[in-house]
C-alpha cells in the first residue's frame, strides 16, 4: 500500500534529523544517512507510480522491497539514537563499543540492499529514471558496506583493550591513534579519558557486593572494558553413558535433542534445532551462534536429513530415554519461574541456575537467555532493597553482558 511508502519516506525523515544530532562514529553515520536519501528517491517514484495508476494497492513485486527499506530504516535509526545519546560522550569508551554499532550498521544496510536487489529485477516498475534510482542507490550500498567497519579502528579499539585488560600494558602508545580517529582532541584529552577508564576498572573490580545505586552502569561500563572476541565454545563430547545421545544430536543453543535439524552454511557446518536458529538470526542475521563472528551478508542454512534420519534411528532405539524427565532446567524454564517467583528464595535460585548456565564460553544460552525475558527481571532484583539478591543479579547480569547485544538490552531496563 501507499501507506507502507509513506512509512519508508517518514522514516528517512527520522534519519535525516537524528544524524544532525549524531556525537561519535560520525562517517559511519553519515554513509548510513547518504543510503537512507539514496532510498527516498526511489520510493518517491513508487509513489508516482502509484499516483499514476490510480492504484490503493502496491503493483506487484514492490512490497517486499519496502518492507526491506522498513526494517533496514528502522535499525539505522536506532545505532544513530545510540551514537546520539549523551552517553556517547565519552570517546574513548564508545571506541571500545563501535564494532557493535558498525555491525548493526552493515546489517542494516545489507537489509536495504536486498530491497534494491529485488528492485532492480523487477517488472512491476518499468519507467528507465526508476530503474537509474535503483541502480544507483545499490551501486552506493555496495560501496558503502566495502568500507564499514573501519578495520583500522577496530585494531586501535582490540589493542586499548588488551592493554586496559593487563596491568603489565601501557595504553600510553596508543594516545595518538585515539587523536588520530578523532576519539581525543588532543593527547592530553586522550591520556585523562585512559586514566578516567583505568581508575573506573580498578574501582569495579574492587567493588564485591555491587550494592550502591548506579550499579547498573558500572557492570555496564565494566562489561565494555572486559570484552574479548569469545573463543568458540567446546561442544560437549560424545556421551559415554549407555542411553545418552550423541552430542551431534544435540542443539547448541537449546541443549536438547533436536527434531528437525537444519545446518548453517558457515564455517563450522553446524546443526541447530530448526524454530532456535531461525529466533537467533533474526535478532544476529549475520552472526555464528557458534563462533559469535558476523559475515557480510545474513546467514542462510538448509534442512539436514541425514542428521534427521540418524536422530530418528535413536530415538527409537532409546524410547526409554526419552520418556525420563529432563534434569536440568532449561533457559526457557529458568526465565519463567524468574518472572513468575514471589519469593526471595525462588528468584535466588533461579538467578543462580542462570547464572550457572551462562559460563563465559557459552555464547548462545546468553542470547537465549535475552530472548526469554530474562533481563528486566534480574534489573528488579538489582534495585531490591534485599542486599543478597541484588548481589546475585549483578554478577549474572555482568556474565550476560558479555554479548553485545545484551548490554544495549541492560541499559535500556535500567
Amino acid at each position: 500500500m501507499a501507506e507502507l511508502a509513506g512509512i519508508v519516506i517518514a522514516l528517512i525523515d527520522e534519519v535525516v534529523k537524528k544524524y544532525r544530532e549524531v556525537k561519535i562514529l560520525k562517517k559511519e553515520c553519515k554513509e548510513a544517512r547518504d543510503i537512507a536519501q539514496s532510498v527516498e528517491e526511489v520510493t518517491l517514484s513508487i509513489l508516482e507510480t502509484i499516483r499514476q495508476e490510480g492504484a490503493h494497492t502496491l503493483p506487484p513485486g514492490l512490497g517486499t522491497p519496502l518492507n526491506h527499506f522498513r526494517d533496514g530504516l528502522k535499525e539505522i535509526n536506532e545505532v544513530l539514537c545510540l551514537c546520539a545519546s549523551d552517553k556517547a560522550k565519552d570517546k574513548t569508551k564508545v571506541l571500545i563499543f563501535t564494532k557493535t554499532y558498525s555491525t548493526k550498521l552493515r546489517a542494516a544496510i545489507s537489509k536495504i540492499k536486498g530491497g534494491l536487489e529485488l528492485l532492480s529485477g523487477s517488472h512491476a516498475a518499468t519507467s528507465f529514471e526508476f530503474q537509474n534510482y535503483a541502480r544507483k542507490a545499490m551501486e552506493r550500498a555496495n560501496e558503502t558496506l566495502e568500507n564499514l567497519p573501519d578495520q583500522i579502528r577496530d585494531i586501535v579499539a582490540d589493542e586499548i583493550k588488551a592493554a586496559l585488560n593487563n596491568s603489565k600494558i601501557s595504553p600510553e602508545p596508543f594516545l595518538d591513534k585515539l587523536v588520530q580517529h578523532n576519539f581525543a582532541n588532543d593527547t592530553a584529552d586522550a591520556k585523562r579519558q585512559l586514566q578516567e577508564l583505568q581508575h573506573e576498572r580498578e574501582s569495579l573490580l574492587a567493588d564485591k557486593l555491587f550494592a550502591d545505586k548506579e550499579l547498573l552502569e558500572k557492570v555496564c561500563n565494566l562489561s565494555l572494558l572486559d570484552i574479548h572476541e569469545m573463543p568458540p565454545p567446546t561442544p560437549p563430547p560424545s556421551s559415554s553413558k549407555l542411553g545418552q545421545p550423541p552430542s551431534e544430536f544435540i542443539c547448541p543453543i537449546t541443549r536438547d535433542l533436536m527434531e528437525d535439524p537444519v545446518t548453517l552454511f558457515t564455517e563450522s557446518h553446524q546443526s541447530y534445532e530448526r524454530t532456535a536458529l531461525e529466533k537467533f538470526l533474526d535478532q544476529h542475521p549475520c552472526r555464528d551462534p557458534m563462533t559469535n563472528v558476523d559475515s557480510l551478508e545474513p546467514l542462510i542454512f538448509g534442512t539436514n536429513k541425514h542428521l534427521k534420519s540418524k536422530i530418528e534411528l535413536w530415538k527409537a532405539e532409546h524410547v526409554s530415554f526419552l520418556s525420563k524427565p529432563p534434569i536440568d532446567l532449561d533457559i526457557a524454564t529458568i526465565a519463567r519461574r524468574l518472572g513468575a517467583a514471589t519469593d526471595s528464595e525462588t528468584r535466588l535460585n533461579m538467578a543462580l541456575a542462570l547464572h550457572d548456565a551462562c559460563d563465559n564460553r557459552d555464547m548462545p544460552n546468553k542470547v537465549t537467555a535475552r530472548v526469554c525475558g530474562t533481563i528486566d527481571p534480574l534489573v528488579k532484583m538489582l534495585n531490591n532493597n534485599d542486599g543478597r539478591e541484588a548481589e546475585v543479579a549483578a554478577k549474572t547480569l555482568l556474565k550476560l553482558s558479555r554479548e553485545d547485544d545484551n548490554q544495549i538490552a541492560i541499559a535500556n531496563a535500567g
